[in-house]
């Protein structure tokens, strides 16, 4: 349960589903009010009926609901930052409502919205000193803004990139190594075909893209396997975390793209190889 006020929606990033935010003469007279998260609402409510309007009783005194949020997000930049606790498992009342019930004009937190991301640690401390002036320097403020969570976040965002990048770019190489590797072979095992149909009038042309197509084939197979298992993986885990992840359709395609083009870099030496072969020695071979 947490008292705010008319502003605490928008500096706060949340939304309604249903009903109606505070307005500014439900704050100044401490209505008995309440907007309530969506498991509030499931956990008290049928919400196949209608929820706004219902009452619902808190200690000695009964709220109507005049609104339910949106649900939010737990994944992992969404909770760098935020109070511990489920944000869907809240209920909002006028801060003067709290107030009026406990007996005292108390504010224990102030938070507000900076102009830019840059400017929040100087308005942080513009706001501090305004309320050591205002209070006569009798108390003492500590401010935080999203800046230094951000920063934090970014950090820990480039280090897990950068472990990811290195252990991809090792199985690509490796990748890419055992493709050449197979195609080697297959030029090896295929040279009486090869130089038959170079016999038949194929030119070199047409016996290298056969060879670049097969090893490209191979590696874009492996790639959907790749992304089907990742797929997997990633729904699992959202299952067992409240962290949600959500591939991109843009980074799968960049990876199947991707692994076409190392497959074909892979396939390149052995296909030129397969088309330098002259036909009469590859018919040759045994």
């Amino acid at each position: 349960m947490i008292g705010v006020g008319e502003d605490y929606l928008g500096i706060n990033n949340d939304s309604l589903r249903k009903g109606r935010n505070f307005r500014s003469t439900d704050i100044r007279s401490g209505r008995s009010f309440a907007i309530i998260g969506s498991v509030v609402a499931s956990d008290l409510f049928d919400e196949s009926k209608l929820v706004v309007g219902r009452e619902l009783k808190i200690g000695t005194t009964i709220y109507t609901v005049i609104g339910i949020l949106n649900d939010k997000s737990r994944d992992f930049l969404a909770s760098i930052g935020s109070v511990d606790g489920d944000p869907n498992n809240r209920i909002l009342v006028p801060y003067t409502q709290i107030q009026r019930e406990m007996g005292m004009k108390d504010i224990d937190q102030i938070q507000a919205s900076a102009l830019s991301l840059e400017r929040a640690d100087d308005a942080a401390e513009q706001l501090v000193k305004l309320l050591e002036r205002r209070h006569r320097f009798r108390f003492t403020y500590r401010s935080e803004t999203m800046a230094q969570y951000v920063v934090t976040a970014n950090r820990i965002l480039g280090g897990v990139t950068l472990v990811g990048v290195v252990a991809a770019s090792i199985s690509l190489l490796v990748g890419g190594m055992g493709i050449m590797n197979i195609m080697g072979t297959s030029v090896l095992e295929r040279t009486r075909e090869i130089g038959l149909r170079k016999a038949l009038g194929a030119h070199r042309s047409d016996i290298r893209f056969q060879f670049l197509i097969e090893s490209a084939t191979i590696s874009v197979m492996g790639g959907f396997i790749g992304v089907a298992v990742g797929l997997g993986i990633t729904a699992a885990a959202n299952l067992v975390s409240p962290f949600t992840v959500t591939p991109s359709l843009l980074a799968t395609i960049g990876a199947l793209a991707i692994s076409a083009a190392i497959g074909m870099l892979s396939g390149y030496l052995p296909a030129q190889r397969a088309a330098r072969l002259h036909p009469v020695v590859a018919l040759r071979y045994e």
